[in-house]
């Protein structure tokens, strides 16, 4: 029965060109009767999807190189339904099958945005004392559009209070604002606040299929270091999934003794610059801070995704 359906879902793949195709064969029965108003074109599409999400998966998931889970298995346990009568609900209902598997919230059908919604960000009330010794900071990315900078926000009057609530929140998505944020603002702050080198979050990636994977430790390579030099046999790391490399950046320390004993909590929202993100939250591991996230993280924090555009109008997002 395995070979059998992957086989047919193989075949599904060469589907949609083709004009006259047999309707697809379940595992009690070798042929369904053809019927052209089940075995449309739109039907056989939808089936010929279902491979293409499986073959993204296999691939490209991190799962899958957890083995976690037998890729078969996706195809195997959810297709049946849809195969005995391939409609966008039961397509719909495949798909939502195959991604439940994989225990990712974050690979899933994507939604129609409500464009009309937008973030509520309270109004301006910058070096605000909230009480005798703790005071708001608000410095949003539109205040970079002028010279404004990390003296700006801490002048030596604020600087007479020992705990500070700076808050980054963005109403929208602007690189260059955002950088110009990070740059004046968030870098030379945490260079003030750190005594030594801070290493930012690294993106760590191992090969499998010989394709490049992330997030997977060190030991991966089974090969020491010092074993490699001359050894014909490390391309059989990158092959099969074994070889793994890392990059990753540094902020260098600027202590600044009007920054010494002073406590920081910082909130952001997912329109915060990548490098404030990840500043940050070098900075929270090392106990330095607090981070607060209003609402979701942005998807950059979790991993890389590919969007899949379906049959009957269905994008997905695979990380």
């Amino acid at each position: 029965m395995k070979s059998k359906l992957k086989v047919l879902i193989i075949l599904t793949l060469f589907a949609s060109g083709l004009k006259a195709q047999s309707p697809i064969p379940s595992d009690t029965s070798l042929f369904y009767s053809y019927s052209t108003t089940t075995w449309n074109k739109d039907a056989i599409q939808r089936i010929a999807d279902v491979g293409k999400l499986w073959g993204t998966i296999k691939y490209f998931h991190p799962e899958m190189l957890k083995g976690n889970i037998d890729p078969d298995e996706l195809i195997l346990n959810n297709v049946d339904e849809l195969l005995k009568e391939p409609s966008k609900q039961n397509f719909i209902i495949t798909i939502d099958k195959m991604l439940n598997m994989l225990h990712d919230p974050n690979s899933k059908i994507m939604q129609n945005p409500d464009l009309s919604a937008k973030p509520g960000l309270p109004p301006l009330l910058n070096a605000k004392p909230l009480s005798k010794e703790i005071r708001l900071i608000q410095a949003p990315q539109n205040l970079f559009s002028k010279a404004y900078n990390i003296d700006s926000c801490f002048t030596p009057s604020v600087l007479k209070s020992n705990k500070f609530i700076v808050d980054l929140r963005n109403a929208n998505q602007n690189n260059d604002l955002g950088l110009k944020q990070y740059q004046n603002l968030v870098q030379p702050l945490i260079a003030g606040i750190i005594d030594h080198t801070l290493v930012l979050p690294t993106h760590r990636t191992a090969y499998y299929h010989a394709m490049l994977r992330q997030d997977f430790p060190d030991d991966l390579d089974v090969i020491p270091a010092s074993d490699r030099n001359g050894d014909p046999n490390y391309w059989y790391q990158e092959r099969f999934g074994l070889k793994n490399t890392s990059q990753g950046a540094y902020l260098l320390a600027n202590n600044k003794q009007q920054f010494k004993g002073k406590r920081f909590c910082f909130i952001v929202n997912q329109y915060a610059d990548a490098n404030t993100l990840k500043a940050l939250l070098a900075l929270k591991n090392r106990n330095q801070c607090y981070l607060i996230f209003d609402g979701a993280m942005p998807d950059y924090l979790l991993g890389d995704y590919y969007t899949m555009q379906l049959s009957d109008g269905i994008s997905l997002k695979i990380r």
